[in-house]
C-alpha cells in the first residue's frame, strides 16, 4: 500500500505540473497576446496610394507604417485596447480616426483619400515670424525677411546679434564675453582660419540666410571644441518645384570703390534636386595702423616709438556651392555637395617710425606689400536613410583642402636726424600651408514614444598640415634664408568621438535634454629645427544637461549645463611670422595647452522678453594676440597665451517692442564680468554692449532701420580693449511688382576704430586700427522662380563639420 501510495502522488505531481503549465500558457497568452491592424489607401479614383504614413498610438504606443504599391498597411503587435490612426500624405488634409483591438486582428478596409492638387498652387507670401526665439538649448534669431536679410553680408548680420562681437580688427568673434567661438554653416562646423572665415562671412549675401542660432552650450551631437560655444548659419532652403532663386548685385563707396554680385537657385523635379550659389565680393578697404609705447631694455633704458602706416588693401572674394540630392525612393536619399572658396588679399602699405633712446631719434621709413591667397575646397557625399517614420540613419563622408600662401616683401629705410639715409633693410618672409582633413560620421535617431527621443552616433576626423615659412634678407644683392625666423613644420591631428542623446518630454510642459560626449585626439608637431616639439592626447568626456518648463502661458524657464574643450587651433601651434613695424610681429607659440571649461546657464522668458544669466569656469584659457615685451631687444611680440584660468559672469537681456504699427525695435543690454589668473597675477573686470535695432515701415513699401552698438573697454588676457560704436543706416524700397527691391545703406556713419593698450611695469603698447568712415552701398535684388509647396529634404552636410581651428 505504501508503494502504491507514493506511484499515486508521484503520477498527480506529473499532472498537476503539467495542467499548471498549460494554465500559465493560457494565462500568458491571454495577458500579453498580440494582434495586428491591416487596411488599404486608395485616392477618389480608386487608385492605391504608396508611401502614406499611417500612425497607430495611445498613451503607452506609437507604431507606424508605409502602405506599398497595392495601397496596403501592416501594423503588428498591438496588445488588446483603443488607439487613434493618423492618416497623412501632403497634399490632403489630415485624417484621424479612433478603433479598438478586442482579441482578434482588426481589418479596416479601404479609407479614401481626395489628393487636393490644388495644394500644389498654394504660394508662399512669407510669414512674419518673431525675430528672437528661446528654445531648450540656443537662441534663434530668424533673419529671412528682414532688412538686413534683404542685402548686406552675412558679417553685417552676425554684428546685429545679441551677444555677438566680431572684433574690428578682423580676426576674432565673441558670444556672451567668451572668445574661442565656433561658426557652423546648416549645423556644421566650420574649421578656417578665423581671418578667413570672416573674410568669406563679408562675401556671403545676407540674402542667403534663413535664421541663426546662437549656442552657448551645445548638445551632445555637435564637437565639443569651442569653449565660447557656437553660432550656426543656416541658410534658406527652397521648397518649390521647378527653378527659383534670386540675383543681388551692389555698388558701394566708402574711401575706396565696393561691388558685389551673387547669384543662387534651386532645381527640382521629383526625384532630382539641384541647387546652389555663386558670389563675388571686392572691398577697396583703407585703414590706418598706429603702434605707440615704450619698453625698458636690459640695461635699464627707456626707449619710446611711434609707427604710423597707410594700408590700402583690395580684397578679393569668390565662392560658390554646387549641391544635389537624388531621392531614390521614400526611404533612400543620396546627396553630393562642393563647396569653392577663393580669397586674395593684395595690399601696399606705407608709413614711418619713429624710435627715441638716450636722446638718440631714428627715423624709418617703412614699405610693405603684400599679395596673398586662401584656397578653401570641400567635398561632401551623403547618404540618408529613414528605416521607417520613427528612425531616421544618416551617413557622411568629407574631405577639405585648404592652402595658405602669403608672400609680404618689406623695405625698411633708416634715416639719422638730419635727414641722411644711413641704410636700406630689405627683407620678404615667404608663408605656403596645405592642409588636408578627412572626415567619417554616422548619426542615428529614432523616437522611442510620444515623449522620447534618441540619438547616438560616431564621428572621425584626421588633419595634417604642413607649414612653411621662410625669411630672407637682403644682403649684398643677395637674399639670404634668416634661419632665426624660418621653420618648416608638420601637424598631425586625429580626433575620435561618439556621443549620445536622450530628449524628454516628462509633460506637456516640461522639457530634458541629457547628451554625454566622448572624445579621444591626439596631436603632433614636427619642427624641421627641433624635431619633435609635441605630442599630447586628450581622452576627455563631455556631459551636457538642459531641461525647459513652461511657466502659465506667456512665461518659460530654461536652465543648461556643458562642458566643452578649446584645442590650440593649428597656427597658434605651427610658427608662423608677420611684421607690423620693425618693433612688433605676430609668431605661433607652440608651448600652448588645450583648455576645458565648464558652463552653467539661466533663462527666463516672458512673452517676446528674455533675460539671461551665464557663468563659465575655463581652465587654461586660450587668449589670442596677446603682446609679449622683449625688452632684450625692445621690441614686442603678439602671439596667444594661456590663462591660468578665467572665469566669466554675464547677464543679458533681449527686448523688443512694438511701439505702434510702423515702428519695432530690437533691444539687447549685456553685462559681463570676468577674473582671470596669469602669471600669478590676478584681474578682474567688468564691461557691458548695448545695442539697438529701430525698424520704421513707411507707406509705399519703403522701409527705414538704423542699428547702433556700443562697446564699452574690457579685459582681454593682458590687454586692454578699448571702446567703440557702430551706427548703420539702411532705407529699403520692395517692387513687388518687378519681384525685387532696392537699397541705399550708410554703415560706419561715425567711423569705426578698433584699438587695445598692453601695460607691464615700464612697458607699454597701444595699438589702434582706424577704418573707412562713412560707407554707403546700393544694393539691388531681383527673385525669379515659382513659390510652389513642394516636399524637400533638410540637408545636413558633414564637411561643415570639419573647417574653424586652422587659425
Amino acid at each position: 500500500m505504501a508503494e502504491l501510495s507514493i506511484n499515486i502522488n508521484f503520477f498527480n505531481l506529473r499532472q498537476m505540473k503539467f495542467f499548471l503549465a498549460i494554465f500559465l500558457s493560457l494565462s500568458c497568452n491571454c495577458i500579453y497576446a498580440q494582434y495586428k491592424i491591416t487596411g488599404k489607401i486608395f485616392d477618389k479614383n480608386n487608385n492605391p496610394l504608396p508611401f502614406v504614413d499611417v500612425k497607430v498610438n495611445n498613451t503607452k504606443i506609437i507604431k507606424v507604417s508605409l502602405t506599398d504599391k497595392d495601397g496596403v498597411y501592416t501594423i503588428t503587435n498591438l496588445p488588446s485596447s483603443g488607439y487613434e490612426i493618423t492618416i497623412h500624405t501632403l497634399l490632403s488634409k489630415e485624417i484621424k480616426k479612433s478603433v479598438t483591438v478586442i482579441d482578434k486582428d482588426l481589418d479596416l478596409g479601404i479609407t479614401y483619400i481626395d489628393q487636393e492638387k490644388n495644394l500644389q498652387e498654394v504660394v508662399i507670401t512669407g510669414q512674419k515670424k518673431q525675430q528672437v526665439e528661446q528654445k531648450i538649448d540656443r537662441l534663434v534669431i530668424n533673419v529671412e525677411g528682414t532688412p538686413i536679410g534683404i542685402s548686406g553680408s552675412a558679417l553685417e548680420v552676425l554684428q546685429r546679434l545679441p551677444g555677438v562681437e566680431i572684433g574690428s580688427s578682423g580676426s576674432s568673434i565673441t558670444l556672451n564675453g567668451k572668445s574661442e567661438v565656433g561658426v557652423l554653416i546648416n549645423d556644421k562646423l566650420t574649421r578656417i582660419p578665423i581671418s578667413s572665415l570672416i573674410q568669406i562671412l563679408s562675401s556671403t549675401n545676407a540674402k542667403d540666410i534663413e535664421k541663426i542660432e546662437l549656442i552657448s552650450i551645445p548638445p551632445a551631437k555637435y564637437d565639443a571644441e569651442f569653449t565660447g560655444g557656437l553660432i550656426n548659419i543656416k541658410q534658406i532652403k527652397k521648397n518649390a518645384k521647378g527653378t527659383n532663386g534670386s540675383i543681388v548685385a551692389g555698388l558701394g563707396y566708402g574711401k575706396k570703390d565696393k561691388e558685389k554680385f551673387g547669384i543662387n537657385w534651386n532645381a527640382r523635379n521629383n526625384k532630382i534636386n539641384f541647387y546652389g550659389d555663386l558670389n563675388y565680393d571686392r572691398n577697396n578697404t583703407p585703414r590706418t595702423f598706429t603702434n605707440s609705447g615704450t619698453s625698458r631694455s636690459s640695461d635699464q633704458s627707456l626707449t619710446s616709438s611711434f609707427t604710423e602706416t597707410y594700408r590700402d588693401p583690395i580684397i578679393t572674394g569668390y565662392s560658390g556651392r554646387l549641391g544635389l540630392d537624388y531621392y531614390i525612393n521614400q526611404k533612400f536619399t543620396f546627396g553630393v555637395l562642393v563647396n569653392g572658396n577663393l580669397n586674395n588679399f593684395k595690399q601696399d602699405a606705407s608709413g614711418f617710425n619713429i624710435k627715441n633712446n638716450l636722446n638718440n631719434t631714428t627715423y624709418t621709413g617703412l614699405f610693405n606689400d603684400e599679395d596673398s591667397y586662401r584656397n578653401l575646397f570641400t567635398s561632401n557625399l551623403n547618404l540618408n536613410y529613414k528605416i521607417d517614420s520613427l528612425q531616421v540613419i544618416n551617413f557622411d563622408v568629407d574631405y577639405l583642402n585648404y592652402l595658405n600662401k602669403a608672400p609680404n616683401n618689406y623695405n625698411n629705410q633708416y634715416f639719422d636726424k638730419n635727414g641722411a639715409l644711413e641704410r636700406n633693410e630689405m627683407f620678404s618672409v615667404k608663408k605656403h600651408t596645405p592642409v588636408g582633413v578627412g572626415v567619417g560620421k554616422i548619426d542615428y535617431s529614432r523616437i522611442l514614444n510620444e515623449k522620447i527621443k534618441l540619438d547616438f552616433g560616431g564621428k572621425y576626423t584626421y588633419s595634417k598640415l604642413n607649414n612653411t615659412v621662410l625669411v630672407d634678407d637682403l644682403i649684398d644683392g643677395q637674399y639670404v634664408q634668416n634661419n632665426n625666423l624660418s621653420e618648416k613644420s608638420n601637424l598631425t591631428e586625429n580626433i575620435s568621438a561618439t556621443y549620445l542623446s536622450v530628449d524628454w518630454g516628462a509633460n506637456e510642459k516640461t522639457n530634458v535634454k541629457l547628451g554625454l560626449r566622448y572624445e579621444y585626439s591626439t596631436q603632433k608637431l614636427d619642427l624641421l629645427s627641433a624635431g619633435n616639439a609635441l605630442d599630447t592626447k586628450l581622452s576627455e568626456l563631455f556631459p551636457s544637461l538642459f531641461f525647459s518648463r513652461e511657466i502659465g502661458k506667456k512665461s518659460s524657464l530654461q536652465a543648461s549645463y556643458g562642458r566643452r574643450v578649446s584645442r590650440p587651433t593649428y597656427f597658434d601651434l605651427a610658427p608662423y611670422v608677420l611684421f607690423l613695424d620693425p618693433n612688433t610681429f605676430y609668431f605661433g607659440n607652440i608651448r600652448l595647452k588645450p583648455s576645458i571649461s565648464n558652463i552653467l546657464s539661466l533663462n527666463y522668458k516672458f512673452q517676446k522678453y528674455i533675460a539671461s544669466v551665464e557663468y563659465s569656469h575655463e581652465k587654461n584659457s586660450i587668449a589670442r594676440s596677446q603682446t609679449v615685451f622683449l625688452p632684450e631687444s625692445s621690441q614686442q611680440r603678439l602671439t596667444s597665451l594661456n590663462l591660468d584660468y578665467l572665469n566669466t559672469l554675464t547677464f543679458s537681456i533681449n527686448a523688443p517692442l512694438k511701439i505702434n504699427k510702423w515702428w519695432e525695435m530690437q533691444n539687447s543690454f549685456q553685462l559681463s564680468y570676468i577674473n582671470q589668473k596669469i602669471n600669478a597675477q590676478e584681474n578682474d573686470d567688468t564691461f557691458f554692449i548695448v545695442r539697438t535695432t529701430q525698424t520704421f515701415s513707411l507707406p509705399k513699401d519703403f522701409s527705414i532701420q538704423l542699428f547702433s552698438a556700443y562697446n564699452s573697454n574690457r579685459l582681454s588676457g593682458v590687454s586692454k580693449i578699448k571702446q567703440y560704436q557702430r551706427v548703420n543706416l539702411s532705407v529699403d524700397k520692395k517692387l513687388k511688382k518687378m519681384n525685387s527691391s532696392i537699397q541705399l545703406s550708410f554703415n560706419n556713419v561715425f567711423g569705426q576704430i578698433y584699438s587695445f593698450e598692453s601695460i607691464e611695469a615700464d612697458n607699454s603698447s597701444f595699438v589702434k586700427y582706424s577704418y573707412e568712415p562713412r560707407i554707403i552701398r546700393f544694393t539691388y535684388t531681383y527673385n525669379f522662380g515659382n513659390s510652389k509647396i513642394s516636399k524637400q529634404r533638410k540637408r545636413e552636410v558633414s564637411s561643415e563639420e570639419i573647417k574653424n581651428r586652422l587659425d
